[in-house]
């Protein structure tokens, strides 16, 4: 019932053949004695009982509780899938029965292949994380089973660092490291290099935190550290990465700072940090920085903002075009206004005009019967000239369009066929590609058509101009004949010359205002969009809020808080109408009703429509604007602050107000016990950094540093933090630097760099002394000898606790 892995030394490989004899033996204690007595097997076997689901040639059967208890075995395996196990056998297994020592197994499922067919070859699989294929592998995987040992394919990080090059530093020398996609984990010695590593990698990669006091201080240190010990030797910061599977490397020079980035095969090109922060972030905290991120709330933030970055991101492109889509929209609504406005004034005086000049008409006398119905009939071919006109200028645009439409057309040109055979594979996409094309050459030759329709229009407006030209003639000479009241026809004259100038001028500014076509309409479903926009960005980061509450545990609770728009809102409000004498309190009222509302985007959005009629008011009475504006006088604006309003706010203050993205913050509290909560900034530090890392460990993301996490924690919350770790590997890649072996050893690291110091006893340089797994011996020793006091520690605590 026992598997027996064996990997012999080099040096004493023809010694495998001694016969080892076991038929002696009772128990497994007694096979792992008598084996270990060898010293070509010491240490270089172990022994996997068999704990399939019943049978005979199994440990899981009744009466091996004590067997199962004494032996010395971390591990098992199964004929088959771990789904045979029964609910008893797994609890078992999984360390929850006391009559079986609370002993844990690491499972390995086996195919059975005793068939001739191997038809059960690949059904059943263990996945092991290991670094070189060793029984002592097998052994740290079993005791790391939860991180190490998968019954199913792992997932692994889709953000890693792969890679760091230094090509010089004065105090650690050329660096190269390979780091694994999961949990990595620098050791060494206060002063060996393990925080200088982690700061190399932080300026590669252009990391910045949010500024305040204490992140000045942290990135004055940075570059403190590259001026000293990378600028002298002129050196460059190489970081490899891989993002999805396509591998990113960024290189930086400390001597003049210049950045280069390579995508997959492409060359290096030059960038800027934004670039690199945006298009390769990490999250990463220096000593102690972890527990100070409670009381700086823009870092909080960020917390919600980061998962989401790419969201958000999107999100604010669209805001930024929407928003110059409102200034242009308002702007073409002010244009269309003042045409509006100008066209109302013209028709006022063209009808002013109009009646002067049927006076005058009316009042010459000693003219025939025929001139004067040539005069009378003036006005009327004035009115039919206009409409003519009009036809004229929908007709030009109509066959303007129309040309345009069909030359756009013509330049997409066809689409070609699929090459060879691609063909045969896609008939669907070829038949729709026909289609198309058929489609094309039938809307080409009916704007054609269209086009050759429009000609007879064309030949009856040229009649008409002809007959219109000709009656100007015919009334021109009616008023020459009328030379007995040359005064009136002066004025005539003068009238008929500036009514002309008006219809020109009418005809033009209508052009214009087809152009514009309805821009009130296009504004208000830009605003629409602008809206939708922000409500999208809000269920957004409510939805963020809410996953950083549950990853946090409920020990940290974001929400949404929709005063904060309301306060911005309100501070913009109060700025553009600086001098108005109108009293705080008011726009304190406002803030109070857009925190109140249920969407306070779109309250500010009714406001702004009130504050815009007051800027359309011309003098308008008090009743009118009062009427015009029922949200603010609700809220106890008075007339006059009304009038005040109307004369002071712009069009360009409106617009700024119309076009600023207004965001809700989250705000956080800690929970002290069940349904009791306190601001977050007055938990401890401890608490404040166990929800924090709580929460980053729970999180998708990109690589999180963090050096010397136990620093920020208590110590009695770093076994639970340990646990957080075996999961978050899978969902993000992790590299700490520590001194605690609960991190480091418990965590189960899966690459351990221990850096030492270049001379013993000085710490004026350090240098790479080992890397790798922790089933490799000279790692397990650099971690025995470094981790808290060394071996002598681990062996005084034991004998001290009994464990």
């Amino acid at each position: 019932m026992t598997a027996l892995a064996i990997v012999p030394s080099p040096d004493s490989a023809a010694r495998t053949a001694e016969t080892v004899r076991l038929t002696h033996l009772t128990s497994l204690q007694q096979v792992h004695d008598d084996l270990d007595k060898h010293s070509f097997l010491r240490g270089r076997f172990i022994l996997l009982p068999n704990v399939s689901e019943g049978g005979t040639a199994t440990l899981m059967r009744s009466g091996h509780a004590a067997h199962y208890a004494d032996m010395p075995c971390v591990g098992g395996y199964l004929d088959g899938n771990i789904s045979q196990l029964g609910e008893g056998n797994l609890r078992i297994l999984s360390g929850q029965d006391v009559a079986y020592g609370s002993r844990k197994l690491g499972l390995y499922q086996t195919s059975d292949n005793r068939r001739r067919d191997f038809a059960d070859l690949g059904k059943s699989t263990t996945w092991v994380k290991w670094a070189a294929p060793t029984a002592e592998a097998l052994r740290q995987a079993c005791l790391a089973r939860e991180s190490r040992l998968s019954q199913s394919a792992p997932q692994l990080p889709q953000v890693t660092i792969t890679a760091l090059d230094v090509s010089n530093s004065s105090f650690l020398g050329p660096i190269h490291v390979d780091f694994n996609p999961q949990f990595n984990a620098l050791i060494g010695g206060r002063g060996t290099g393990k925080s200088t590593i982690l700061e190399y990698i932080r300026w590669g990669l252009c990391d910045s935190s949010i500024p305040n006091d204490g992140d000045a201080v942290d990135i004055a240190r940075r570059e403190r550290l590259v001026e000293q010990t990378l600028k002298p030797f002129n050196a460059t910061v190489t970081v490899h990465l891989s993002l999805n599977g396509v591998p990113h490397v960024i290189r930086r020079h400390a001597g003049d700072g210049a950045i280069a980035l390579k995508i997959g095969m492409d060359a290096f090109e030059s960038c800027n940090q934004g670039d690199v922060q945006s298009l390769l972030p990490i999250q990463a905290y220096s000593q102690k920085q972890l527990s100070n991120v409670g009381v700086r709330l823009e870092e909080l933030r960020r917390f919600v903002r980061e998962p989401i970055r790419s969201a958000l991101s999107d999100l604010q492109r669209d805001l930024d075009d929407v928003a110059s889509r409102i200034r242009t929209s308002y702007s073409s609504l002010a244009s269309y206004r003042r045409l509006k406005a100008e066209e109302q004034d013209d028709e006022r005086t063209l009808q002013s005009l109009t009646e002067r000049a049927s006076s005058i008409r009316a009042a010459i006398s000693g003219v025939s019967d025929q001139d004067r119905a040539i005069l009378n009939d003036k006005p009327i071919q004035d009115l039919e000239d206009d409409a003519a006109r009009g036809i004229r200028i929908t007709g030009e645009r109509i066959r303007s369009i129309l040309t345009n439409t069909r030359d756009t057309i013509r330049n997409l040109g066809t689409v070609g066929p699929l090459d060879g055979d691609l063909l045969s594979a896609n008939a669907a996409f070829e038949e729709y590609r026909m289609g198309l094309d058929h489609q094309l050459a039938e809307q080409l030759d009916t704007l054609d058509r269209i086009q050759l329709l429009s000609a007879p229009v064309g030949q009856g407006l040229e009649r008409w101009r002809i007959r219109y030209a000709a009656f100007l003639e015919s009334y021109d000479q009616a008023k020459a004949r009328a030379t007995t009241q040359q005064v009136e026809l002066d004025q005539l004259t003068e009238i008929d010359q500036r009514v002309q100038e008006i219809r020109t001028r009418s005809a033009l500014r209508q052009e214009q205002l087809d152009v514009l076509g309805k821009p009130h309409d296009v504004l208000k479903a830009i605003r629409e969009k602008w809206y939708e926009l922000h409500e999208a960005r809000v269920r957004l980061l409510a939805a963020q809020c809410e996953a950083l509450t549950r990853l946090s545990d409920g020990q940290l609770l974001a929400t949404l808080a929709p005063g904060f728009i309301a306060e911005a809102f309100e501070l913009r409000l109060r700025q553009s109408l600086t001098g108005t004498n109108i009293r705080r309190e008011k726009f304190n009222a406002v803030a109070d009703y857009l925190t109140r509302s249920s969407s306070p985007i779109r309250e500010a959005g009714r406001v702004l429509d009130e504050i815009e009629l007051l800027i359309q008011s011309n003098g308008k009475s008090d009743t009118a604007l009062a009427h015009d504006t029922p949200v603010l006088s609700d809220l106890g604006f008075t007339q006059v602050e009304l009038q005040r309003i109307a004369g002071k706010m712009t069009v360009d203050a409106w617009i700024g107000l119309a076009t600023t993205s207004l965001e809700d913050q989250p705000s956080f509290e800690y929970r002290l016990r069940e349904n009791e909560y306190i601001p977050f900034v007055n938990a401890s530090a401890g608490q404040q950094a166990t929800s924090l890392l709580w929460a980053l460990l729970n999180q998708d993301g990109p690589p999180l540093m963090i050096d010397q996490p136990e620093d920020d924690l208590d110590n009695q919350i770093l076994l639970k933090v340990v646990e957080q770790i075996w999961r978050a590997k899978d969902r993000r890649q992790l590299v700490f630097s520590s001194h605690n072996a609960n991190v480091v050893v418990n965590g189960d690291a899966d690459l351990v760099i221990c850096c030492d110091y270049r001379i013993t006893g000085e710490q004026s340089g350090g240098w790479i002394r080992s890397e790798g797994a922790i089933d490799l011996e000279p790692v397990r020793q650099d971690i025995a000898s470094i981790m808290e006091g060394g071996k002598a520690a681990f062996r005084l605590r034991q004998e001290k606790y009994g464990f």
